[in-house]
């Protein structure tokens, strides 16, 4: 099953990302700064060797599992989710792919997607002319 950003809610954001994944989503929030995006997804208790990021054909991954509780509890209340998260954005062409940097720091996972030098803005230089 596909998911697509309503262009109505996030018309910046969804020219560069579109996610993609509709079950168990880790929560993101996804920035723009000069040259590049921010990704900070949320995966508190899910030690670093347990999260898996990929970049393939235009499509950033991430994946997360927390492993099942040990069987013979009974639950009287269980909100926090056992088991596999994901979460897919389609990446734009003026996303450099090859650039993809990940931080973890206290169950905050930051993905840095660099901008391509091409689809930055530059400056151009005027010259005056002797008279």
């Amino acid at each position: 099953m596909l998911y697509r950003v309503s262009p109505y809610a996030y018309p910046r954001m969804r020219r560069h990302f579109q996610n993609t994944s509709h079950a168990r989503a880790l929560p993101v929030d996804v920035a723009e700064e000069e040259g590049r995006y921010l990704i900070h997804a949320s995966v508190p208790g899910i030690p670093a060797e347990d999260i898996e990021i990929t970049v393939q054909d235009g499509v950033l991954t991430i994946k997360a599992e927390r492993e099942q509780e040990a069987e013979g509890s009974q639950y009287r209340l269980q909100e926090r989710h056992q088991g596999a998260w994901i979460r897919r954005f389609a990446l734009a062409p003026e996303i450099d792919a090859e650039g993809v940097a990940a931080q973890y720091d206290q169950g905050v996972l930051t993905l840095e997607i660099p901008k391509a030098e091409k689809s930055l803005p530059r400056r151009i230089a005027i010259t005056a002319s002797g008279s």
